[in-house]
């Protein structure tokens, strides 16, 4: 789970399938905006039908919901969240790219492709854009100079879950987030995750130190 503060303050977290709140989010919604949920879903579907089978697998298992502060009370939003193809970028950690040549490589790729910028500095804002748009990455990886500077049990691993959850995957360069072994309490990883064909794009520089 994690929290977003600001004029519309929001809690996402990613519950069990079938769980009395996910039942409630995925009750019917007015005839308008089923009609675009549908839409919605078929798109996403085919986003991600080809994904690693693990990813698959805890997208079936959890669901992501999110919730909106209003008059002091959380509110359910009806609809669930999930990961498209967008194109929005967050390349964190930008200074590994003096000692990583596949990262640099890759942000020049970005920039003149004409990848949509989405960077705020922080990681939830980040990650949160990607779900609010329906796709992009977050991609933080290392060098010799940079070395890798979030949290795995409090930062890399829960968003992970959501991120999953919603349909996209997560890695460090190996595999996916969840399959790394937590030693230590205080252990720190790279991570890519969001869309499936934009976290493919992060691997060579993942790999990369």
């Amino acid at each position: 789970a994690y929290s977003v503060y600001g004029p519309r303050t929001l809690l996402v977290v990613a519950v069990p399938a079938g769980s009395s709140s996910s039942r409630a989010a995925a009750a019917p919604a007015p005839a308008g905006e089923a009609a675009a949920n549908g839409h919605q879903h078929n798109q996403q579907q085919q986003c991600t039908a080809d994904q690693p089978q693990q990813q698959q697998k805890v997208a079936d298992a959890f669901d992501v919901l999110e919730f909106v502060l209003s008059d002091k009370r959380w509110h359910l939003r009806p609809a669930h969240t999930k990961i498209g193809g967008k194109n929005n970028i967050a390349p964190a950690n930008i200074r590994a790219a003096a000692g990583n040549a596949a990262y640099q490589a890759l942000l020049n790729k970005w920039i003149t492709s004409g990848a949509k910028l989405r960077y705020s500095g922080g990681m939830v804002p980040d990650v949160h854009h990607i779900l609010a748009k329906g796709g992009g990455v977050f991609c933080n990886p290392k060098s010799p100079t940079a070395p890798a500077k979030l949290r795995l049990l409090y930062e890399c691993a829960p968003l992970a879950l959501i991120i999953e959850a919603a349909g996209g995957v997560s890695h460090d360069g190996q595999g996916s987030i969840l399959d790394l072994k937590l030693e230590d309490t205080g252990a720190r990883s790279i991570i890519a995750l969001g869309s499936q064909q934009m976290v493919e794009q992060c691997l060579e520089a993942m790999r990369g130190a």
